[in-house]
């Protein structure tokens, strides 16, 4: 096996790799062995057919294809452990050279965390938090727009709007009185403001942060900000009965210009999370291992069974986005509390 490592601009190092006819040969046993297990081939015992009759039956190059990828994944683990190399997003991986009975080549370009000398990150925060004070409250006409909203969802067919009064509280939930339903209405809506508010003053505490740093980011950790901003709108979109190429036909755009048109915003979006993920490095946040184990418990729990979950999320994956949101949080905390001291 042959390694070379390069660095290269925007925060990437390039990684050159070499396996011999002899590094794979592990790895063509390891995929014939694994699909000898699910084929049926009449003569033999299912999981105890001979090599070459595996490899006649499905093809060399098949084989070989699979013991590729599995080579890569292994290897590609292998290098960036020995080389405490700390990769923050997906590697982009290019085979150079691959056929059966000569070495394989491929190439792995990995985007690393960028080296910024970050600001006065608590300063920024206190005079956005200083500037941006705003006394909130809901109006009556607010809370008798959602009182309409929930008479006309109590009509049927033809039938009268409900009078507006404890009765209708009553039917509405655990209500005893209209005075208690506007109430809960109240605090509701009070306590959604409260949040879009501080949604809002959290971005803009990173953007002033961005603002005080230059960083040119890897293209590939934009395109892959990119994607997850596609993977929202498909799912948004979904939820409204519509198909991806139906909502392009509507918008009468192609999916690389709507990809276009983000692509301030994601490298925006990227530049928030790097700055989270380095103030939380910088402050020593490290999540909670068992909060982690509980989060993600609730979340599997609405599969309602461990197989059916397992089928639709890959739990490490899961822990890792976790880890994410909880470490994004204790940076917020800490930004929000320098407004209180």
């Amino acid at each position: 096996m042959k390694i070379e490592i390069k660095d290269l601009e925007n925060s990437q190092k390039q990684i050159d790799i070499v396996l011999t006819p002899s590094d794979m040969e592990r790895f063509v046993s390891r995929v014939v062995d694994r699909l000898s297990k699910d084929i049926k081939i009449k003569g033999f015992r299912q999981g105890h057919i001979p090599r070459n009759v595996v490899e006649n039956h499905l093809g060399r190059e098949v084989i070989f294809q699979e013991a590729a990828e599995e080579a890569i994944q292994d290897n590609y683990v292998y290098v960036i452990e020995k080389n405490n190399i700390e990769p923050i997003g997906r590697p982009d991986i290019k085979i150079l050279k691959i056929a059966y009975g000569n070495d394989f080549e491929f190439r792995i370009v990995v985007p690393l965390l960028p080296k910024i000398d970050l600001p006065d990150y608590k300063a920024i925060a206190k005079n956005i938090l200083t500037k941006h004070k705003v006394k909130m409250e809901v109006e009556d006409k607010e809370v008798d727009s959602a009182l309409e909203w929930l008479r006309n969802s109590r009509v049927k067919d033809k039938d009268k709007k409900p009078e507006l009064d404890d009765k209708f509280a009553q039917e509405i939930g655990e209500f005893k009185t209209l005075e208690g339903l506007k109430q809960s209405l109240r605090e509701g809506m009070m306590e959604e403001k409260k949040y879009q508010e501080r949604q809002k003053l959290r971005l803009l505490i990173l953007e002033a942060v961005g603002n005080k740093i230059k960083v040119k980011l890897p293209d590939s950790l934009i395109e892959q900000e990119l994607d997850k901003m596609q993977d929202e709108l498909s799912q948004q979109i979904a939820s409204m009965d519509m198909t991806l190429d139906k909502y392009l036909e509507n918008a009468k755009q192609n999916l690389k210009e709507v990809r276009d048109g983000w692509r301030d915003k994601a490298n925006q979006r990227t530049v928030n999370s790097l700055l989270l993920r380095l103030i939380a490095d910088k402050e020593g946040f490290v999540p909670d291992e068992k909060e982690v184990e509980d989060e993600a418990n609730r979340y599997l729990i609405q599969f309602g069974s461990s197989k059916e979950a397992e089928k639709q999320i890959d739990p490490d994956a899961l822990r890792v986005h976790i880890r994410g949101i909880i470490r994004n949080e204790k940076v917020f905390e800490l930004l929000e509390a320098v407004n209180v001291k």
